[in-house]
């Protein structure tokens, strides 16, 4: 029996057929590139593609984003290929790769912060978003309230990393500002963007994503005691945010 295997692309929008015996013995395949990318770049997946990653999917139509782990249903998903290989993602993690279809004036801004990759960034603003909606979904939560507080001073951090990619490194941060560029680069130029755009992440505004926030909360957060939350707040900002502090001095 054979069925069209998703891991390897031969060509672009071509499909290999495998076994399925060989398929399922297939080493799990590496995490997908989300680097800053546009639409016209990237391959879009064919029918056959699009029903194989969906077959990934849970009986209760669930299943993990593969570059961020989060959980996922069939209406947020989205298709991408890195590198040869075909995924599942997560809104948060497709639109770095397709700046131009985000979805909303909105668009976020664009930092320098090498640091963090953006799976790892996305998962950490979105733990963000979700302890914020606890809070303001249970006030008399006390103890989230005080998680949530100490949130208020990530959010000035990221602003701070805002204003620093534009003032001392002088990088645009404007969304739609980095897109066009990306569209003006020739093939060779596009393939090597990393040399030039590899240090730089898509900060996500909350305001696109307020339904997935509901739904990542109930599936993903809500058996978490806020004490967990707010450990990993804490190692957070030991591990990525010290050398910015010295930045935000040296810009203001």
């Amino acid at each position: 029996m054979k069925l069209l295997g998703i891991s390897k692309l031969l060509k672009k929008n071509e499909v290999a057929e495998v076994d399925v015996e060989a398929e399922q013995k297939e080493i799990k395949l590496a995490p997908p590139d989300i680097s800053l990318g546009i639409s016209p770049r990237q391959v879009e997946p064919v029918k056959e593609i699009d029903e194989l990653l969906l077959s990934r999917f849970s009986e209760k139509g669930l299943c993990k984003c593969d570059a961020c782990g989060v959980t996922i249903n069939k209406d947020m998903r989205h298709s991408l290929e890195s590198k040869g290989n075909w995924y599942n993602v997560c809104s948060m993690c497709y639109y770095p790769t397709h700046l131009d279809k985000i979805p909303s004036f909105e668009e976020g801004h664009i930092i320098c912060f090498p640091e963090m990759s953006q799976p790892r960034l996305n998962a950490f603003i979105r733990g963000l978003w979700v302890v914020q909606f606890f809070a303001n979904s249970d006030p008399n939560n006390q103890e989230m309230l005080d998680v949530a507080d100490t949130l208020s001073d990530m959010d000035r951090i990221f602003e701070h990393i805002t204003k620093v990619t534009a003032n001392f490194m002088k990088a645009p941060t404007d969304t739609g500002i980095l897109a066009s560029t990306l569209f003006l680069l020739q093939e060779e130029e596009y393939a090597q963007k990393h040399k030039y755009f590899g240090s730089f992440r898509w900060m996500p505004p909350r305001e696109i994503f307020e339904k997935e926030i509901v739904f990542w909360a109930q599936q993903d957060y809500g058996a978490l005691h806020h004490e967990q939350i707010s450990g990993n707040i804490t190692k957070f900002m030991k591990q990525y945010t010290p050398q910015f502090l010295s930045l935000i001095h040296i810009s203001e």
